[in-house]
């Protein structure tokens, strides 16, 4: 350790005791050295666990990179006493180190960025990469290996340890003396337990960025598929719902074109029209596709059902030259498949060769599936929207018809009829039919005659042709009965989408390529035949055929309502009154309930859209309001008799205001109910009539004046009676026809019978009730009084006190 001399100025001789005495003091100074040397290092090792334990729990305590980087630095150059350090960031996946590293110039000087020159698969950094082992050079003056760079900028000893993770290998830590420097074992293992950690360090904030990174781009895919799955719930045409499906495609897999090719099953082969986006945010455009029908890349993705994935379209010969001049170096091809088949191929392209990952594989079946139901789900939408647009079409026409049987001749009823076949119910999604015809059986000569034809203006040469149809073969031309005659001979309806092919067929416009015939049955007996033609081939379907079958229903009982009609104009109205209100409460009655029944049986099909059935139920409500209830007879003696029957007056009245309102937006209606909860000896269905004909004479009398238009209503009690009052602002009521007003047929100028108001007088009369026309002055509106019996009840007695 050591040597310990005593000196003396004059010569001495030592004496044993002496020696002894020096010998003694030098094992105690011995002892004094190593004590301190054993001081000194366990002070070192304090603070070298200290400031081990000091990374650690900065390690512990934060996420922050390059504040734990900074600590391990300054930890490393505190405790070897080194000028420099820096680190060195590795790429395992790529089997190099990157660019940026990070470099501390002393002690207290934090780390900054530089770019790292490390050399690539060469070099101590990767040689201490590969061995996992440390590398320390005293003296880099003397190491052919040294990279210049580091002798320039006098580093003359380097110690680099490698940073391992759990896994694998992050980097490497250097540091470096401006002077030789006698590296020890000691400075190596600090070095490495610092290196350790921040290896540790690194590797989990790594994998932290990395599942961050991961968990955003997985949230982010399953907000983009939320998204166009929630996008095709909502109503909206189909390229907009497959637009959604190419820009979410393009953005999560980073495409730069997308496209859609439509397959037909049927015809076993692709339509000739697809959908592309040129890019994330470009337009949806139509265009003309070159696929090969039966061969090429589409045609196996459809049949094999699987996708097709293509990272260098160069090399795979199934690519097209078109597809490689457009520049397109990668693609993928996924089947639109359901349980019905395929439907089309969704294609994403690169101008880069790509890889594919399992992942995007999968986004992108997802969103051909999402695509195959739009396709599907859009299309059974069109045909629910147009079954529901027919139904509604339908059921329009039946007002129409409904009303013009009330008010117009059977002529005229045969003509509306024809013309709501031909412009609403065949025309619904677009115009169909060129020509109609409704031909009326005669049962004396077995022939259909023609009645009516639409549109008015028809050649009449061509009419002439099928103007008389005999169901005898014999006697037509040819042995031909017509389209129309099969129709009534067989009771079925007739749909010929090639008339040229149907043996049966008249030809009397060289035009005509399709026809549509439905036999008008009253109670199972053929009465005519409704029939309908095109200039297109195939212009009429299935639902065509069902939408007129149905009209045709309606039409059969307009035609009853207008041959009782008719009959009553005859004769003495008011005296055969009675007899015609039972017979058409039988026949429209019994009508009704066929209508009825057949709406029934249409709502209990399985999944039946809710527009479809609340068109249902409209066309149901409109012929139960057809519906009529026995008419009371007033017997000799019980003329004061109320009727068994009895409705709210109130509620009835703004029921019918309400139906009537929604057909009139130009008339204000204004109500004061003043009977609420009073029941009158009436049943509903004929105060409703009552009510709905005096709305449609206030509404022609509004429609003669310019001003505001206006209908007001009253009802309050009187007695034993309940009184309801209309009013007009019309130009009010001729006094010279006053006295005729409800009692008998008078007919207007503009071809109205007048039979309304004849029919309101009836039903009042025969309920005992009592009508009465207020006069006004000239110009003044129309004010009508009607008196009705309460019916019988402890409610309408208390309330009426």
């Amino acid at each position: 350790m050591g040597v310990l001399f005593v000196n003396f100025l004059e010569p001495h001789y030592f004496s044993n005791s002496e020696l002894e005495a020096v010998n003694l003091f030098a094992n105690q100074a011995v002892i004094a050295i190593e004590n301190a040397r054993l001081y000194e290092e366990l002070d070192h090792r304090l603070d070298e666990s200290q400031t081990l334990q000091r990374v650690g729990i900065t390690l512990a305590e934060t996420r922050d990179l390059n504040l734990v980087l900074n600590k391990v630095m300054q930890a490393a150059l505190e405790l070897i006493h080194a000028d420099e350090g820096s680190i060195l960031f590795f790429d395992e996946s790529k089997d190099e180190f990157l660019e940026d590293a990070l470099m501390s110039t002393g002690i207290g000087q934090p780390l900054q960025p530089y770019k790292g020159r490390a050399r690539q698969r060469g070099g101590y950094s990767y040689e201490i990469i590969r061995k996992a082992k440390p590398v320390r050079i005293s003296d880099t003056t003397h190491d052919p290996r040294i990279n210049p760079v580091t002798l320039e900028k006098g580093r003359r000893s380097v110690l680099g340890v490698p940073l391992i993770g759990r896994e694998s290998p992050v980097g490497v830590l250097w540091v470096n003396w401006k002077t030789p420097h006698g590296i020890s074992e000691r400075d190596e293992g600090l070095l490495m337990a610092l290196a350790s950690q921040a290896a540790i360090f690194i590797e989990n904030v790594r994998l932290f960025d990395r599942l961050k990174a991961e968990n955003i781009r997985r949230n982010e895919e399953s907000h983009a598929l939320q998204e166009v799955s929630i996008s095709l719930t909502e109503p909206m045409e189909t390229n907009k719902g497959l637009y959604r499906v190419l820009q979410a495609a393009l953005k999560l897999v980073e495409g730069d074109e997308g496209s859609i090719l439509f397959y037909d099953a049927s015809r076993d082969e692709f339509e000739t029209e697809g959908l592309m986006c040129a890019g994330l945010n470009q337009p949806l455009q139509t265009y003309r596709t070159r696929v090969r029908q039966q061969t090429g890349l589409a045609y196996e993705i459809v049949k094999v059902k699987k996708p097709v994935f293509i990272p260098d379209t160069l090399l795979d010969s199934r690519i097209s030259r078109v597809a490689i001049e457009k520049g397109r170096r990668a693609v993928v091809g996924v089947p639109l498949l359901d349980n019905d088949g395929p439907v089309g191929v969704l294609w994403v392209n690169w101008r880069a060769t790509r890889q594919v990952s399992s992942s995007e594989a999968s986004l992108l079946t997802a969103l051909a599936s999402m695509a195959t139901l739009a396709i599907k789900g859009f299309r059974r939408y069109a045909e629910i929207q147009r079954r529901s647009a027919h139904l509604h079409a339908v059921h329009k026409a039946g007002k129409v018809i409904s009303a013009a049987s009330v008010e117009l001749n059977r002529q005229q009823v045969l003509d509306r009829i024809l013309q709501q076949a031909v412009e609403c119910v065949t025309g619904v999604s677009g115009s169909k039919a060129s020509v109609g015809s409704i031909q009326i059986l005669e049962e004396e000569t077995n022939e259909l005659v023609v009645e009516s034809v639409f549109p008015l203006q028809y050649p009449q040469d061509s009419i002439a042709k099928f103007d008389h149809i005999s169901l005898d073969p014999q006697k037509m031309q040819n042995g031909r009965i017509g389209i129309t005659g099969r129709a009534a001979v067989t009771g079925l309806a007739q749909l010929v989408p090639d008339v040229n092919l149907n043996d049966d067929y008249i030809s009397h416009n060289n035009d005509i390529k399709s026809e549509l015939a439905i036999p008008m049955l009253d109670n199972g007996k053929m009465i005519g035949v409704m029939d309908v033609e095109s200039n297109e081939l195939n212009a009429f379907d299935e639902l065509d055929k069902d939408s007129l079958s149905l009209l045709v229903e309606l039409a059969v009982v307009a035609l009853q309502n207008a041959k009782q009609a008719e009959q009553l104009t005859r004769s003495n109205a008011v005296g055969i009154m009675g007899a015609w209100g039972a017979e058409i409460v039988h026949v429209v009655n019994r009508e009704v309930g066929y209508i009825r029944r057949e709406v029934f049986l249409m709502q209990r099909q399985p999944e039946l859209p809710f527009e479809t059935r609340e068109s249902l139920s409209i066309i149901d409500q409109s012929a139960n309001r057809l519906a009529l209830p026995e008419i009371p007879e007033r017997m000799p003696g019980l003329e004061g008799a109320p009727s068994s029957a009895s409705c709210s007056i109130d509620s009835t009245i703004r029921a019918a205001v309400d139906v009537y309102r929604s057909g009139h937006p130009a008339i204000t209606f204004k109500f004061e109910p003043g009977c609420p909860d009073i029941q009158v000896a009436m049943h509903e269905r004929f105060l409703h009539l009552m009510v709905n004909n005096l709305l449609r004479n206030a509404e022609h009398a509004l429609s003669l004046i310019p001003t505001e238009k206006i209908i007001r209503m009253r009802s309050r009690v009187e007695g034993n009676m309940s009184v309801f009052e209309i009013e007009d602002s019309g130009q009010g009521v001729r006094s010279d026809i006053i006295p005729y007003l409800f009692k008998q047929l008078i007919p207007h100028e503009d071809g109205r019978k007048g039979r309304g108001l004849l029919l309101v007088g009836f039903i009042v009369e025969q309920h005992g009730g009592r009508v009465e026309v207020i006069p006004n002055d000239p110009g003044k509106g129309a004010l009508f009084r009607f008196w009705l019996p309460l019916a019988a009840s402890a409610e309408n007695t208390i309330e009426a006190k």
